[in-house]
């Protein structure tokens, strides 16, 4: 879910930030709970796994909190959360071993539909996967999330119109992409 209107405000990110070094629990709970979605959808799109990237997220906050003193600036806190996320990303990376990816069991609706939408979904997820890490971030933090462009670019620490550009740019590749897998689909039949 997206952050609020007052989350992209740097002054009220800043004073949660102060409120939090200040030892006031609430306030960094209230800054976990901003920007955690943010945060676990961006390690998800690392990880391309849920569990882990849940890890890494949980990681990424208690060492947040941890450090929170060595924040020079509290108003850069997503930029800097992000950093951090990254680092456990690469961890949780790091010790897989093993990654399988567990289908979900359809319901008791029409199990040929359901199989339909599911590989159409598949399909669009692979795509999205072998987009650059530049426009996959920023594909999926705001289709798949519901993210707007401002709240995308004061987590990745970008402008708007960079944004803007590469929602462009990902949306182009991902429609030549899966049309392309369309028509050898049909020229195969």
């Amino acid at each position: 879910m997206p952050m609020d209107a007052g989350a992209t405000s740097s002054a009220a990110t800043g004073d949660l930030v102060d409120a939090s070094r200040s030892g006031d629990r609430a306030a960094f709970a209230d800054l976990v709970e901003r920007y955690r979605p943010l945060a676990c959808r961006y390690a998800l799109s690392l990880l391309r796994d849920r569990g882990l990237a849940e890890d890494a997220c949980q990681e990424a906050f208690i060492e947040a909190f941890q450090h929170l003193g060595q924040l020079r600036e509290p108003a850069a806190f997503p930029g800097w959360l992000r950093r951090i996320v990254v680092k456990h990303a690469d961890r949780q990376r790091r010790r897989r071993l093993l990654y399988v990816e567990l289908s979900e069991i359809p319901g008791a609706h029409d199990p040929l539909a359901l199989l339909i939408e599911a590989e159409a979904g598949r399909e669009v997820q692979e795509h999205v996967a072998l987009l650059p890490a530049h426009l996959r971030d920023v594909i999926a933090l705001f289709y798949l999330d519901g993210y707007t462009v401002s709240e995308i670019a004061t987590f990745l620490e970008v402008a708007r119109g960079t944004i803007r550009k590469r929602l462009f740019d990902g949306r182009r590749r991902l429609r030549g992409g899966l049309s392309a897998g369309h028509d050898e689909r049909s020229s195969a039949q």
